[in-house]
């Protein structure tokens, strides 16, 4: 196998939703301090696993099935990388560095997977995607390619490119060799996200809901500002931001608020 194409898109069965570009694949969450954060989310009954070793730089909160949530934190320099980020992969890879950069914490983005034929899931049908994104009249980066090294010394890559105004969705592949385990159980009975409501403001509007099409999982509405409102799971009901802090309700009716952001 060639090297470029060693990146796989999402490696579930695409073929019954040919119809379908674009998929809602994960929410990123971003933090202060993210042990902290960790922690918390931890006490609130999640299974939290570590993106690298050395337990920096990210956290996922996977579901056996359907999107994940990424919970990062930014770290000093971000906008000098920002800088030359965009010099290699263009100005909307350095509005979203930046946008990270200064985003209070919270919900701060989701990220869609491209769906192509199975025979495309290669970097190729990656470049073919963001072609199909931009003759959509929504400006992209350029592709970029990474990789982390997971606390168990496995390494993983990745690609993905960023969309302007940089309140729309990251456009990724999926992880390759993918991360999702085979078995997760959170103790707070969490099973995974049942939807998101983003509010969209009139400017991006139209290039939002060209982006998530129909996906069953976004719900949008008419927003003076474009961000995350609202996020529903499976098992646990609504988590909802409340200025630094995130809610989850249990069943028992009584809040249960999880600080997050330090």
């Amino acid at each position: 196998m060639q090297k470029n194409k060693s990146l796989l898109l999402s490696g579930a069965s695409m073929s019954k939703e040919e119809d379908k570009m674009l998929k809602f694949s994960f929410l990123q969450c971003k933090v202060n301090h993210l042990r902290k954060a960790v922690e918390s989310f931890q006490n609130a009954g999640f299974t939290v696993e570590w993106g690298r070793s050395g337990q920096r730089g990210n956290a996922f909160i996977w579901f056996e099935e359907g999107p994940y949530i990424e919970v990062f934190e930014t770290v000093p320099g971000f906008p000098s990388v920002a800088t030359i980020l965009g010099l290699f992969f263009g100005q909307s890879a350095k509005d979203k560095w930046k946008y990270w950069d200064k985003h209070p914490g919270g919900w701060s983005d989701l990220g869609l997977v491209a769906i192509n034929k199975p025979q495309e899931h290669t970097l190729a049908g990656f470049k073919a995607a963001r072609l199909d994104v931009m003759n959509m009249g929504i400006a992209t980066s350029r592709i970029i390619k990474g990789s982390r090294t997971r606390p168990d010394g496995e390494k993983t890559k990745f690609a993905f490119f960023t969309t302007s105004p940089v309140e729309l969705p990251i456009i990724a592949t999926d992880y390759s060799p993918p991360q999702r385990p085979a078995t997760v159980t959170h103790a707070n009975g969490a099973r995974g996200i049942e939807q998101i409501t983003v509010g969209v403001c009139d400017k991006d509007f139209e290039k939002y809901r060209a982006l998530t099409g129909d996906d069953k999982k976004i719900k949008w509405i008419r927003s003076r500002k474009t961000q995350i409102l609202e996020v529903s799971l499976t098992g646990t009901g609504v988590i909802t931001l409340q200025k630094d802090m995130v809610m989850f309700p249990q069943k028992s009716q009584k809040s249960k608020y999880l600080e997050v952001l330090g």
